[in-house]
């Protein structure tokens, strides 16, 4: 995963995107602390977050909590609806056949007809919880498919940062 050099190149990277605001924060040189919280990721992974940093609206440079989120697979990276969305498509009787997949699987732990019988003011916060545990697990699951992925050196066997 995630060894020295991949970090001195993120380093570099990082300096050159953000200049004085990032080696004044962080140094010309990790001191460990980057590379200790980057270690489970692939080096693939760290481009991920590299090209967040391009497209991230905010100026700053990312602090290593900020950055190792960017690194990771979003619900956006995965097509899963926000929970209001994911609601709307769980009680359409119209779409039972058809439900994006984290939608579904709160189907089937609530139920339908539960779903479509109980009061929105009851269902609603109940379809929040569930919705919140059921994506926040797809993300983990995502997230170790992926570095899984890279582990084994991806489809072309070739680790990498991305070019940015």
């Amino acid at each position: 995963m995630a060894v020295s050099q991949d970090i001195d190149e993120l380093w570099l990277r990082m300096s050159k995107m953000y200049g004085h605001k990032f080696t004044s924060t962080y140094g010309t040189l990790d001191d460990g602390t980057w590379c200790r919280g980057l270690s489970d990721l692939a080096p693939a992974q760290l481009g991920v977050g590299l090209s967040r940093c391009v497209t991230r609206k905010d100026p700053w440079p990312p602090n290593l909590p900020e950055f190792r989120g960017m690194c990771l697979p979003t619900a956006q990276d995965l097509g899963i609806p926000d929970v209001d969305e994911a609601y709307q498509l769980a009680t359409v009787r119209s779409n039972s056949g058809n439900r994006q997949e984290a939608v579904q699987r709160v189907v089937d732990l609530i139920g339908v007809f539960e779903l479509r019988t109980g009061s929105i003011k009851k269902m609603k916060p109940i379809f929040d919880r569930a919705y919140k545990a059921v994506t926040e697990k797809m993300l983990i699951e995502a997230a170790m498919e992926e570095h899984s992925y890279y582990m084994t050196g991806g489809k072309d066997g070739q680790l990498y940062i991305a070019n940015v």
